[in-house]
């Protein structure tokens, strides 16, 4: 009686076919990501990267308000530290309303406060998507409370915006803020909005359009 012995394994042969395999997918890999016709994925060409909409650069001024005298040093010390936080206050809001409005939900939470934040949402101020308008002008006039450590403001706000992908007249933005600061932050408590299309000069609608979207905010 004779057994026939079992054929010897040959581990060589496992690792001739994981190189192979290795090498099938790096080739592909390479060949789909080379610029230009893409051989494997059958495009012509990558989605093409959107554009920035150009925006107008912001003209703020902040000022001292509420004093009729000279402001003194310490009164000036203080307001040299909130200057920059209501001015960046105003630009985090008006990025979200006319930059980036998904953003806007959680820009209103964190800077307004509860009564206010819904009345501008409502107020329909700003614009639905991004990449709807290109700011032409974007101005503020901030007055900060020169006593009582600098904790009110009140900012006038400016913006016109042209609407590119729209076949609409361009935007005309008039607003005033009502700020607070408490707890080592600032908070919107009242606003007054006006935003509509800005009418042709000597045109038959000449005039519309003003008052459109008007909200008002209330104090908590």
């Amino acid at each position: 009686m004779s057994l026939v012995a079992p054929v010897q394994r040959r581990p060589w042969i496992a690792v001739a076919a994981g190189l192979t395999l290795l090498i099938a997918v790096v080739t592909t890999l390479v060949l789909v990501d080379l610029p230009g016709r893409h051989i494997l994925s059958g495009r012509d060409d990558a989605p093409a990267v959107q554009e920035a909409v150009p925006q107008a650069p912001w003209t703020i001024k902040a000022y001292p308000a509420g004093v009729t005298a000279k402001v003194t040093k310490a009164q000036e010390k203080v307001l040299a530290k909130r200057r920059p936080e209501v001015i960046a206050l105003v630009k985090r809001v008006y990025d979200s309303l006319f930059l980036h409005p998904g953003r806007l939900d959680g820009t209103l939470e964190e800077n307004f406060t509860q009564a206010a934040a819904t009345a501008l949402k409502r107020s329909g101020a700003g614009v639905a998507e991004a990449g709807a308008a290109a700011t032409t002008l974007r101005t503020a006039r901030i007055g900060l409370q020169a006593s009582g450590g600098a904790r009110l403001a009140i900012a006038s706000v400016t913006v016109r915006a042209a609407r590119p992908d729209a076949d609409a007249a361009p935007l005309r933005h008039k607003a005033t803020l009502w700020m607070q600061r408490a707890n080592g932050g600032w908070k919107v408590v009242a606003f007054d909005v006006d935003q509509g299309p800005i009418p042709e000069l000597g045109g038959q609608n000449a005039g519309e359009g003003k008052g459109d979207g008007k909200r008002k905010g209330k104090r908590k």
